[in-house]
């Protein structure tokens, strides 16, 4: 089952790589090589003043500011740079920090944390503000989506190292938690939309 997961998260970064090369051809030179290795540096500092919380029996949620250089790396350099940033990046922690089996899924998140607020950037320019909400709209929908079927595929967890069987009707529970949250969050964005608009029109009346 893990090498099949690993597998599935080999394509998706090989795709999310080609995709990245193909909108934003990479720009080999200086400027943007020593940006990227200064990037790469600020997380490797940060990354080793994070603090790594308990969750669900072992440490899995970190704490710390190491996603910044990352987001950076994107916002400025662009996603072809952000996507060999972000990759590197978790490559130097294996390196500095081996595991017996490294998962492709750490590489995946450090990749993300940059191309995505590289494509963000990269096409708001680009595209109207109507179609970016849309975007987001359907993003919010898949990740709601991925987020159910985690939930359903859940039998039990451990917190503290105490173990606590999820039952159908917590599932249902969080399962609508997760569509409340994604519906507020629809809502807020077509409000703010709404009333940013209004404020708009009545500067120019």
């Amino acid at each position: 089952m893990l090498i099949v997961i690993q597998s599935l998260i080999l394509v998706v970064m090989i795709l999310l790589g080609v995709f990245a090369f193909k909108i934003d051809p990479l720009k080999k030179d200086v400027k943007h090589l020593t940006l990227a290795a200064i990037f790469v540096v600020l997380n490797a500092l940060f990354k080793s003043l994070a603090v790594r919380v308990p969750l669900f029996g072992f440490p899995t949620l970190e704490i710390g500011l190491n996603a910044i250089p990352l987001m950076m790396a994107g916002m400025i350099l662009g996603p072809s740079w952000g996507y060999l940033t972000g990759l590197v990046c978790d490559l130097i922690g294996l390196i500095v920090a081996p595991t017996n089996f490294p998962f492709l899924g750490f590489t995946l998140s450090s990749i993300t944390r940059a191309l995505l607020p590289a494509l963000i950037y990269f096409y708001y320019q680009r595209i109207s503000k109507i179609t970016l909400e849309r975007y987001l709209k359907v993003g919010l929908c898949i990740a709601v989506g991925l987020a159910w079927v985690y939930i359903f595929n859940l039998s039990d967890v451990t917190i503290s190292k105490i173990n606590y069987l999820v039952t159908p009707s917590l599932k249902i529970g969080l399962s609508l938690l997760c569509l409340g949250v994604v519906g507020l969050l629809i809502g807020s964005l077509s409000y703010v939309k709404k009333h940013f608009d209004q404020r708009h029109y009545d500067v120019y009346l």
